[in-house]
Formats: C-alpha cells, sequence, structure tokens
C-alpha cells in the first residue's frame, strides 16, 4: 500500500485519502464555531472528524488484507484473515461515512441554531448519513449540499456497503460454493442474503476493491462539499 504522511494529523495515510481537503475543513470550520462558547458542541465536531482518517486507514488496510490473503494458500488461517478482513472492511468504511455525518450533523444544527439541543440525552444517537440529510434538507433543503448527499445516499454502492456491512456484523460469511465446469470453472462465489434478496458475489479483488474505489472518490467529494456548505452559512 502506498502512503504519504499527513501532516495535520502526523500519520501515513494511504494515497487516496483526500487529506489536504480533511484539514482544510478542520482549519476553517472549527474557529468559527470556537467562538459560539459551545464547547460541548465543537467536540462532537472534532470527534467525528478526526476518526475519518483513521477508519480510512483501517479501510484500507483491510482491503489490502483481504487481497494479500485471497492469494495465498487459502489455508484455514488464510481463510481467517479473509474472514477477518472483510468483517473489518465493511465496518470501517460505512464507519468513515458515519463519522462524516456525526461531524457535519453537528455543524448543521450550530447553523441552525440548535446548538443546545445537543445538551438532551439520546440526541447525539441519531446522527447518521440519513439524518444528516433530514437536517440539512429540513433547514437548508435549497442548497446544493442537499443534492450531494441525496446522490450519495441513493447509490447502488452505498446501499451495498451498507447492507453487507450489517451481514458480516451479524454473521459469518457463507461457505463458498465452486463453479465446475463452463466459463466460471474454478472460480468460487458467496452467496451474500441481505434482506431475503441473496447476491451472488465472486471471490476475488473485486469483493473490496470495487467499493474501496468508489468510497475513496466519494469521501473527496464529501469532505470539499461539506466545507464549502458549512462555510456559505457559518458568518
Amino acid at each position: 500500500m502506498v502512503t504519504r504522511l499527513c501532516e495535520c494529523i502526523k500519520l501515513e495515510m494511504p494515497i487516496g485519502f483526500p487529506c489536504e481537503e480533511w484539514t482544510s475543513f478542520s482549519q476553517s470550520i472549527s474557529p468559527k464555531m470556537d467562538a459560539s462558547g459551545i464547547d460541548r458542541l465543537l467536540s462532537y465536531v472534532a470527534n467525528g472528524w478526526n476518526a475519518i482518517p483513521w477508519r480510512y486507514r483501517a479501510f484500507a488496510e483491510a482491503d489490502e488484507s483481504f487481497r494479500v490473503n485471497l492469494h495465498a494458500n487459502d489455508t484455514f488461517e488464510e481463510r481467517y484473515a479473509q474472514e477477518n478482513a472483510l468483517f473489518a472492511f465493511h465496518a470501517a468504511g460505512v464507519s468513515i461515512v458515519e463519522c462524516y455525518a456525526f461531524a457535519l450533523s453537528a455543524v448543521t444544527e450550530f447553523m441552525s441554531g440548535r446548538g443546545h439541543k445537543f445538551s438532551q440525552p439520546g440526541f447525539v444517537t441519531n446522527m447518521g448519513m440519513r439524518s444528516l440529510r433530514e437536517r440539512v434538507d429540513a433547514r437548508f433543503g435549497s442548497d446544493p449540499f442537499k443534492e450531494i448527499l441525496d446522490l450519495f445516499f441513493n447509490d447502488p454502492m452505498w446501499k451495498k456497503l451498507f447492507e453487507r456491512r450489517h451481514i458480516f456484523t451479524h454473521r459469518g460469511a457463507p461457505p463458498r460454493g465452486y463453479w465446475v465446469g463452463g466459463p466460471k470453472h474454478g472460480t468460487a462465489e458467496l452467496k451474500l442474503a441481505a434482506h431475503d434478496q441473496p447476491e451472488d458475489v465472486l471471490v476475488s479483488d473485486a469483493l473490496t476493491a470495487d467499493i474501496f474505489a468508489w468510497l475513496t472518490r466519494e469521501l473527496g467529494v464529501l469532505v470539499k462539499e461539506g466545507e464549502s456548505f458549512a462555510l456559505r452559512h457559518l458568518s
């Protein structure tokens, strides 16, 4: 895995992480909110935002681990390593998005003058991607950021990542089926059942690589657009 040092957090990060954009958000948004005196609200923004690079690195390491062990000797140890990597990959991938939503939810509440709500018990448990969309739609519905969130939330790749995270959180990968004869001879598939609709998934690099490439690209968009959204409404 190719990495580079992200100076702001002093971590070696995978080359695809949007380090400059992530740093720009931290440096431009925090000072504007810090003047409000709502320390808890600012801490929620920081807690969510600072976790994004940690989760992304775990996401990338799990992707690499799965692919390395996929091409090993397929012993019980390698199969365990693949299973562990699949769980870590999907859990970290969803967490990247949820940490982003947590931070932007706090920013949105602040901009709409509802920062005091964060002191209410249980309020912070409802700060995922779905609730972020609802917050932005209710208070900033004409802002172009709403369309960015809608496009992401309705993307089939997000639904795939989210559903697979659900699968690997609650159960192990099912036994593999191997094709005998025909164009798929020798290949293995997993039958992943989400909402009673089994999905036949080829056991190959693409099992993680496609989602990894997609989320890497989308994260760059989300980080940049999240900062633009906040700066449009923060005085």
